[in-house]
This record gives structure tokens, C-alpha cells and sequence, in this order.
């Protein structure tokens, strides 16, 4: 019994750690990122997106060390299902955006030239990947996620680090009102329901970077695309239905979920 708590106990502390940590870490990011001299276009961004991604990858990979776990144990299995969660964006957004334009409510338009826009839009699935949807996924919906779930089981892990998540967000500025916390939070629940249902950390990943690289692409200076559509109808045709349909239709794998 004494030997089962203390082994509850540093797990709860390793979580503690790891989150307090992934703070430190988006601080330095932005640090960084504030400090880097524009020696080519978005130097600062892509700075910014290498101290991100190669601190998360030693922290889970020091964390899975402490433990002496298997990098599979965060769901780094199956890289196909990447596809799987790019559809899940990609499709009920896709089919939302069609009806809006078919209906008459905006317009999308291309900014730049074919090839300009090519290569801009790569230069920012890059961007995407190594700032935002890798690092986060490996250490929230990849190490949290699967810790919490031993710890609280399946719905436990999907919530608790949904929470961790947006109090992350909170913490570091990215979400400074009750709307966008919201907005972190079912964006949360979404990605863990996708890495619970799947059983891939892949399939989040694919979520995140088509979901994040196409909202950016709108906006943040990139000049790709122009999205004319009012506002609350591009939030619900970009996130709030994409993300309550894999809530709602994987709702019921979450429990199946064995944790690793």
C-alpha cells in the first residue's frame, strides 16, 4: 500500500513538472523569438518553432527517461492516422466552407500568384508543424494524456489534460479572455478524444497542423488566402463543428481506451 502511494505520488509530481516545465519552455520560446535579429524573412518565427519543438522532444524524452518508459507508450504508433485526423478537420470544414460559398454568405479568394502561394503555404505548414502541432501534441495529448489516464482512466486523461491545456494557454498569454480559453478547451477535448479513440498520437497531430495551418493562412501576415465569411460563421464552420463532430462521433471509443 505505502509502496502503490508513493508511486502515486511521484507520478502526480512528474506531471507537475513536466507542465510547470512546458511553461518555461514557451516562455524561452518567446523569449527567443523577441530576440532573434531578421536576418531573412520570419528568422524570429522559425527560431521560435525550433526552441519549441526541440525542447518538447528532451522533455518527453527526459520524462519517458525517469520513468523508463517506451517512446510508444505516447502514442507514437501508426503515423498513417496523421491522414485519419487531417479528414476529420478537412472534411466537415471542407464541406461547411462549400455550402457557405454555394449559399452566397463570403468568399474565398488566392492572394498571391500559384507558385507564390505554393511555396508560401509550405513555408508555413513547416512553421505550423514545429511550433505548434508537434511540440504540443507530444507533451499535452502525448506524455499527459497517457500519464493522466493511468492515473484517472480514459476520460480522466481526455479532460485533465484538456484543463492542462488551457491552463497552459492561460498562463502564457494565448488565451487573455473566457472566449478564447473556451475556444483552447474544445480544441482540448477534441485532440484527446482523437488520441484516445485512434489510439495514435499521429491522428491529433494531422488535426492540429491542418486545422492551425489554414487558420493562419488567413491571417498573421501570410497573405495566402482571403476569408470574406462573418465572423461566428467561421468559427462554426472552422472549428465549432469540426470539433463537436469528433466529440460526438468518438465519444463512445474514449472508454475502451487501456491505458498504456
Amino acid at each position: 500500500m505505502i509502496d502503490r502511494k508513493l508511486d502515486l505520488l511521484q507520478s502526480w509530481i512528474l506531471i507537475a513538472a513536466v507542465s510547470a516545465l512546458t511553461v518555461g519552455l514557451w516562455r524561452l520560446g518567446m523569449v527567443v523569438h523577441a530576440g532573434t535579429p531578421p536576418m531573412f524573412a520570419r528568422a524570429d518565427h522559425l527560431a521560435f518553432a525550433g526552441v519549441l519543438s526541440l525542447g518538447a522532444v528532451l522533455l518527453v524524452g527526459l520524462a519517458l527517461r525517469v520513468e523508463a518508459a517506451p517512446v510508444r507508450s505516447i502514442g507514437l504508433v501508426r503515423p498513417v492516422a496523421a491522414l485519419e485526423g487531417v479528414g476529420w478537420w478537412l472534411g466537415p470544414a471542407g464541406a461547411g466552407l462549400a455550402i457557405a460559398l454555394v449559399a452566397g454568405w463570403g468568399r474565398i479568394e488566392l492572394l498571391a500568384a500559384p507558385a507564390e502561394a505554393a511555396a508560401k503555404a509550405v513555408a508555413l505548414l513547416g512553421l505550423v508543424f514545429l511550433s505548434e502541432a508537434l511540440p504540443e501534441e507530444l507533451i499535452f495529448r502525448g506524455w499527459l494524456q497517457s500519464r493522466l489516464t493511468r492515473l484517472l482512466g480514459p476520460w480522466g486523461g481526455v479532460l485533465g489534460q484538456a484543463a492542462l491545456f488551457t491552463a497552459f494557454a492561460v498562463i502564457i498569454g494565448a488565451a487573455p479572455d473566457p472566449m478564447q480559453a473556451s475556444f483552447i478547451a474544445a480544441f482540448g477535448v477534441a485532440l484527446g478524444v482523437l488520441r484516445a479513440a485512434t489510439g495514435s498520437l499521429w491522428a491529433p497531430i494531422g488535426f492540429h497542423l491542418a486545422f492551425m495551418t489554414v487558420q493562419q493562412s488567413h491571417g498573421g501576415g501570410w497573405d495566402l488566402i482571403a476569408l470574406d465569411l462573418p465572423e461566428m460563421t467561421r468559427m462554426l464552420i472552422l472549428s465549432q463543428i469540426p470539433f463537436a463532430l469528433v466529440i460526438a462521433l468518438r465519444f463512445g471509443q474514449v472508454a475502451k481506451v487501456r491505458p498504456s
